[in-house]
Protein backbone atom coordinates (compact mmCIF):
# COMPACT_ATOMS: atom_id res chain seq x y z
CA UNK A 1 0.00 0.00 0.00
CA UNK A 2 2.91 2.29 0.75
CA UNK A 3 4.36 2.04 -2.76
CA UNK A 4 1.26 3.17 -4.71
CA UNK A 5 0.86 6.12 -2.32
CA UNK A 6 4.52 7.02 -2.73
CA UNK A 7 4.24 6.79 -6.52
CA UNK A 8 1.14 9.01 -6.57
CA UNK A 9 2.86 11.51 -4.29
CA UNK A 10 5.94 11.50 -6.55
CA UNK A 11 3.82 12.07 -9.67
CA UNK A 12 2.02 14.96 -7.98
CA UNK A 13 5.36 16.55 -7.08
CA UNK A 14 6.62 16.19 -10.66
CA UNK A 15 3.44 17.68 -12.11
CA UNK A 16 3.52 20.53 -9.61
CA UNK A 17 7.14 21.26 -10.49
CA UNK A 18 6.34 21.22 -14.20
CA UNK A 19 3.43 23.58 -13.58
CA UNK A 20 5.57 25.96 -11.52
CA UNK A 21 8.32 25.88 -14.11
CA UNK A 22 5.75 26.58 -16.82
CA UNK A 23 4.33 29.51 -14.89
CA UNK A 24 7.81 30.88 -14.24
CA UNK A 25 8.70 30.57 -17.91
CA UNK A 26 5.49 32.32 -18.99
CA UNK A 27 6.10 35.09 -16.46
CA UNK A 28 9.48 35.64 -18.09
CA UNK A 29 7.77 35.81 -21.47
CA UNK A 30 5.24 38.41 -20.28
CA UNK A 31 8.00 40.44 -18.63
CA UNK A 32 9.75 40.54 -22.00
CA UNK A 33 6.52 41.63 -23.71
CA UNK A 34 5.99 44.39 -21.14
CA UNK A 35 9.56 45.51 -21.79
CA UNK A 36 8.71 45.77 -25.49
CA UNK A 37 5.69 47.86 -24.51
CA UNK A 38 7.90 50.19 -22.48
CA UNK A 39 10.26 50.81 -25.40
CA UNK A 40 7.26 51.21 -27.76
CA UNK A 41 8.08 48.18 -29.90
CA UNK A 42 4.42 47.26 -30.23
CA UNK A 43 4.62 45.41 -33.55
CA UNK A 44 7.46 43.27 -32.22
CA UNK A 45 5.41 42.52 -29.12
CA UNK A 46 2.47 41.34 -31.24
CA UNK A 47 4.72 39.16 -33.39
CA UNK A 48 6.33 37.63 -30.31
CA UNK A 49 2.99 36.96 -28.61
CA UNK A 50 1.63 35.22 -31.71
CA UNK A 51 4.81 33.14 -31.92
CA UNK A 52 4.37 31.76 -28.38
CA UNK A 53 0.56 31.43 -28.44
CA UNK A 54 0.62 27.73 -29.40
CA UNK A 55 3.26 26.98 -26.79
CA UNK A 56 1.13 28.42 -23.98
CA UNK A 57 -2.36 27.24 -24.88
CA UNK A 58 -3.49 27.38 -21.25
CA UNK A 59 -2.40 31.02 -21.05
CA UNK A 60 -4.57 32.07 -23.99
CA UNK A 61 -6.44 34.72 -21.96
CA UNK A 62 -3.21 36.43 -20.98
CA UNK A 63 -1.95 36.35 -24.55
CA UNK A 64 -5.20 37.75 -25.96
CA UNK A 65 -5.16 40.50 -23.34
CA UNK A 66 -1.56 41.43 -24.13
CA UNK A 67 -2.28 41.40 -27.86
CA UNK A 68 -5.15 43.79 -27.16
CA UNK A 69 -2.86 46.01 -25.08
CA UNK A 70 -0.31 46.03 -27.89
CA UNK A 71 -2.87 47.32 -30.40
CA UNK A 72 -4.33 49.71 -27.83
CA UNK A 73 -0.94 51.24 -27.05
CA UNK A 74 -0.28 51.56 -30.77
CA UNK A 75 -3.64 53.39 -31.04
CA UNK A 76 -5.02 50.75 -33.38
CA UNK A 77 -8.27 50.80 -31.44
CA UNK A 78 -10.37 48.85 -33.94
CA UNK A 79 -7.85 46.00 -33.82
CA UNK A 80 -7.60 46.05 -30.01
CA UNK A 81 -11.29 45.49 -29.26
CA UNK A 82 -11.58 41.92 -30.68
CA UNK A 83 -8.59 40.74 -28.62
CA UNK A 84 -10.06 42.15 -25.40
CA UNK A 85 -13.41 40.52 -26.14
CA UNK A 86 -11.76 37.09 -26.50
CA UNK A 87 -10.72 37.05 -22.83
CA UNK A 88 -13.15 34.92 -20.82
CA UNK A 89 -14.14 34.93 -17.16
CA UNK A 90 -11.78 32.18 -15.95
CA UNK A 91 -9.19 34.73 -14.87
CA UNK A 92 -11.33 37.36 -13.18
CA UNK A 93 -8.73 40.14 -13.06
CA UNK A 94 -7.82 39.72 -16.72
CA UNK A 95 -11.46 39.60 -17.73
CA UNK A 96 -12.30 42.80 -15.81
CA UNK A 97 -9.29 44.59 -17.27
CA UNK A 98 -10.25 43.46 -20.77
CA UNK A 99 -13.83 44.59 -20.33
CA UNK A 100 -12.68 47.99 -19.08
CA UNK A 101 -10.31 48.48 -22.00
CA UNK A 102 -12.90 47.24 -24.48
CA UNK A 103 -15.39 49.79 -23.14
CA UNK A 104 -12.80 52.57 -23.28
CA UNK A 105 -11.94 51.68 -26.88
CA UNK A 106 -15.60 51.73 -27.87
CA UNK A 107 -15.99 55.14 -26.28
CA UNK A 108 -12.90 56.31 -28.16
CA UNK A 109 -14.49 55.16 -31.44
CA UNK A 110 -17.79 56.75 -30.33
CA UNK A 111 -19.52 53.38 -30.21
CA UNK A 112 -21.17 54.59 -27.04
CA UNK A 113 -23.94 51.99 -26.82
CA UNK A 114 -21.38 49.13 -26.85
CA UNK A 115 -19.27 50.89 -24.21
CA UNK A 116 -22.22 51.49 -21.88
CA UNK A 117 -23.59 47.97 -22.36
CA UNK A 118 -20.21 46.42 -21.50
CA UNK A 119 -19.92 48.41 -18.29
CA UNK A 120 -23.52 47.94 -17.20
CA UNK A 121 -23.15 44.15 -17.54
CA UNK A 122 -19.77 44.01 -15.79
CA UNK A 123 -19.85 42.33 -12.38
CA UNK A 124 -16.99 42.19 -9.90
CA UNK A 125 -16.59 41.68 -6.17
CA UNK A 126 -13.31 43.59 -6.14
CA UNK A 127 -14.01 46.99 -4.53
CA UNK A 128 -11.41 48.93 -6.53
CA UNK A 129 -12.59 47.43 -9.81
CA UNK A 130 -16.17 48.19 -8.81
CA UNK A 131 -15.32 51.84 -8.19
CA UNK A 132 -13.40 51.99 -11.48
CA UNK A 133 -16.51 50.62 -13.20
CA UNK A 134 -18.63 53.43 -11.71
CA UNK A 135 -16.11 56.02 -12.89
CA UNK A 136 -15.97 54.62 -16.43
CA UNK A 137 -19.75 54.35 -16.56
CA UNK A 138 -20.21 57.92 -15.31
CA UNK A 139 -17.85 59.15 -18.01
CA UNK A 140 -19.73 57.14 -20.64
CA UNK A 141 -23.02 58.75 -19.60
CA UNK A 142 -21.47 62.21 -19.98
CA UNK A 143 -20.09 61.30 -23.40
CA UNK A 144 -23.61 60.45 -24.49
CA UNK A 145 -24.94 63.53 -22.65
CA UNK A 146 -27.23 61.40 -20.50
CA UNK A 147 -26.99 63.84 -17.63
CA UNK A 148 -29.83 62.28 -15.61
CA UNK A 149 -28.09 58.89 -15.68
CA UNK A 150 -24.83 60.54 -14.64
CA UNK A 151 -26.64 62.20 -11.72
CA UNK A 152 -27.99 58.82 -10.63
CA UNK A 153 -24.50 57.29 -10.48
CA UNK A 154 -22.58 60.35 -9.25
CA UNK A 155 -23.26 59.61 -5.53
CA UNK A 156 -21.54 56.23 -6.01
CA UNK A 157 -18.27 57.79 -7.18
CA UNK A 158 -15.73 57.27 -4.42
CA UNK A 159 -13.07 59.73 -3.29
CA UNK A 160 -11.31 57.05 -1.23
CA UNK A 161 -9.01 55.89 -4.03
CA UNK A 162 -6.26 58.27 -5.10
CA UNK A 163 -6.22 56.72 -8.58
CA UNK A 164 -9.84 57.77 -9.09
CA UNK A 165 -10.10 61.06 -7.21
CA UNK A 166 -8.94 63.42 -9.95
CA UNK A 167 -11.05 61.79 -12.65
CA UNK A 168 -14.18 61.77 -10.48
CA UNK A 169 -13.74 65.44 -9.63
CA UNK A 170 -13.26 66.38 -13.26
CA UNK A 171 -16.30 64.36 -14.33
CA UNK A 172 -18.39 66.41 -11.92
CA UNK A 173 -16.96 69.58 -13.48
CA UNK A 174 -17.87 68.37 -16.97
CA UNK A 175 -21.36 67.56 -15.74
CA UNK A 176 -21.87 71.09 -14.44
CA UNK A 177 -20.53 72.61 -17.66
CA UNK A 178 -22.87 70.50 -19.77
CA UNK A 179 -25.81 71.45 -17.58
CA UNK A 180 -24.96 75.14 -17.90
CA UNK A 181 -24.40 74.98 -21.65
CA UNK A 182 -26.95 77.15 -23.42
CA UNK A 183 -28.09 75.64 -26.69
CA UNK A 184 -28.20 78.55 -29.12
CA UNK A 185 -30.54 78.83 -32.09
CA UNK A 186 -29.13 78.75 -35.65
CA UNK A 187 -32.22 80.65 -36.87
CA UNK A 188 -31.69 83.39 -34.32
CA UNK A 189 -28.04 83.69 -35.36
CA UNK A 190 -29.19 84.21 -38.95
CA UNK A 191 -31.68 86.89 -37.94
CA UNK A 192 -29.05 88.76 -35.93
CA UNK A 193 -26.66 88.71 -38.88
CA UNK A 194 -29.40 89.96 -41.21
CA UNK A 195 -29.90 92.98 -38.93
CA UNK A 196 -26.23 93.63 -38.11
CA UNK A 197 -23.68 91.65 -40.16
CA UNK A 198 -21.37 89.65 -37.88
CA UNK A 199 -23.60 89.83 -34.82
CA UNK A 200 -24.87 86.29 -35.47
CA UNK A 201 -21.33 84.94 -35.24
CA UNK A 202 -20.75 86.87 -32.03
CA UNK A 203 -23.97 85.31 -30.70
CA UNK A 204 -22.65 81.89 -31.77
CA UNK A 205 -19.50 82.42 -29.69
CA UNK A 206 -17.10 83.34 -32.50
CA UNK A 207 -16.45 86.94 -31.46
CA UNK A 208 -13.30 87.40 -33.54
CA UNK A 209 -15.01 86.23 -36.74
CA UNK A 210 -18.04 88.37 -35.96
CA UNK A 211 -16.00 91.55 -35.52
CA UNK A 212 -13.98 90.93 -38.68
CA UNK A 213 -17.21 90.26 -40.61
CA UNK A 214 -18.71 93.50 -39.29
CA UNK A 215 -15.60 95.45 -40.33
CA UNK A 216 -15.61 93.89 -43.84
CA UNK A 217 -19.30 94.63 -44.40
CA UNK A 218 -18.90 98.18 -43.13
CA UNK A 219 -16.02 98.75 -45.53
CA UNK A 220 -17.86 97.22 -48.50
CA UNK A 221 -21.02 99.11 -47.63
CA UNK A 222 -19.13 102.41 -47.46
CA UNK A 223 -17.45 101.77 -50.82
CA UNK A 224 -20.77 100.83 -52.46
CA UNK A 225 -22.46 103.93 -51.01
CA UNK A 226 -19.63 106.17 -52.22
CA UNK A 227 -19.84 104.65 -55.72
CA UNK A 228 -23.61 105.18 -55.76
CA UNK A 229 -23.33 108.82 -54.71
CA UNK A 230 -20.51 109.71 -57.09
CA UNK A 231 -21.15 107.48 -60.13
CA UNK A 232 -24.84 106.55 -59.94
CA UNK A 233 -26.78 103.30 -59.70
CA UNK A 234 -25.84 102.15 -63.20
CA UNK A 235 -22.11 102.70 -62.84
CA UNK A 236 -19.80 99.68 -63.13
CA UNK A 237 -18.09 100.62 -59.87
CA UNK A 238 -21.37 100.62 -57.93
CA UNK A 239 -22.53 97.39 -59.57
CA UNK A 240 -19.26 95.66 -58.61
CA UNK A 241 -19.17 96.90 -55.01
CA UNK A 242 -22.91 96.45 -54.57
CA UNK A 243 -22.76 92.88 -55.87
CA UNK A 244 -19.82 92.01 -53.64
CA UNK A 245 -21.59 93.50 -50.60
CA UNK A 246 -24.80 91.57 -51.38
CA UNK A 247 -22.90 88.34 -51.90
CA UNK A 248 -21.04 88.69 -48.60
CA UNK A 249 -24.25 89.78 -46.83
CA UNK A 250 -26.17 86.63 -47.85
CA UNK A 251 -23.16 84.39 -47.22
CA UNK A 252 -22.76 85.91 -43.76
CA UNK A 253 -26.35 85.07 -42.82
CA UNK A 254 -25.86 81.47 -43.97
CA UNK A 255 -22.49 81.06 -42.27
CA UNK A 256 -23.90 82.50 -39.03
CA UNK A 257 -26.50 79.76 -38.85
CA UNK A 258 -23.75 77.20 -39.45
CA UNK A 259 -21.50 78.83 -36.84
CA UNK A 260 -23.91 77.85 -34.07
CA UNK A 261 -23.82 74.20 -35.14
CA UNK A 262 -20.05 74.27 -35.64
CA UNK A 263 -19.44 75.88 -32.24
CA UNK A 264 -21.70 73.32 -30.55
CA UNK A 265 -19.99 70.40 -32.31
CA UNK A 266 -16.55 71.79 -31.48
CA UNK A 267 -17.55 72.13 -27.83
CA UNK A 268 -18.86 68.55 -27.66
CA UNK A 269 -15.72 67.27 -29.41
CA UNK A 270 -13.56 69.13 -26.90
CA UNK A 271 -15.54 67.61 -24.02
CA UNK A 272 -15.20 64.16 -25.62
CA UNK A 273 -11.41 64.45 -25.82
CA UNK A 274 -11.10 65.79 -22.27
CA UNK A 275 -13.28 63.04 -20.79
CA UNK A 276 -11.38 60.35 -22.71
CA UNK A 277 -8.08 61.64 -21.32
CA UNK A 278 -9.45 61.58 -17.79
CA UNK A 279 -10.96 58.11 -18.18
CA UNK A 280 -7.62 56.82 -19.47
CA UNK A 281 -5.68 57.94 -16.38
CA UNK A 282 -7.16 55.43 -13.86
CA UNK A 283 -7.03 52.63 -16.46
CA UNK A 284 -3.33 53.31 -16.99
CA UNK A 285 -2.73 53.55 -13.23
CA UNK A 286 -4.61 50.42 -12.19
CA UNK A 287 -3.85 48.16 -15.17
CA UNK A 288 -0.76 49.93 -16.49
CA UNK A 289 1.81 47.18 -16.15
CA UNK A 290 -0.30 44.50 -17.76
CA UNK A 291 -1.20 41.15 -16.27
Amino acid sequence: MKYPVAIIFFVILILARISVNGQTKFSQETNFVNHLFEIKEFDEASIYLNSISKKYIHQNDSIQYLLGRSQYLKKEIDLAIPYFEKVNTENHDLWVASQMFSSFCNNYKKNYSNAVSTLENLNTNNELYGQLRFTQLAGSYLLTRQISKYDSIAPLLSQDYLSLQRTNQRLESYSQNLKNLKIKSPALAGIFSAIVPGSGKIYAGKTGEGLSTLFLHTLLGFMAKEALQKDGAQSPRFLIYGSIFSLFYVANIWSSTLSVKIYRNEYYESVHESIMVDLHIPLRTIFGSGK
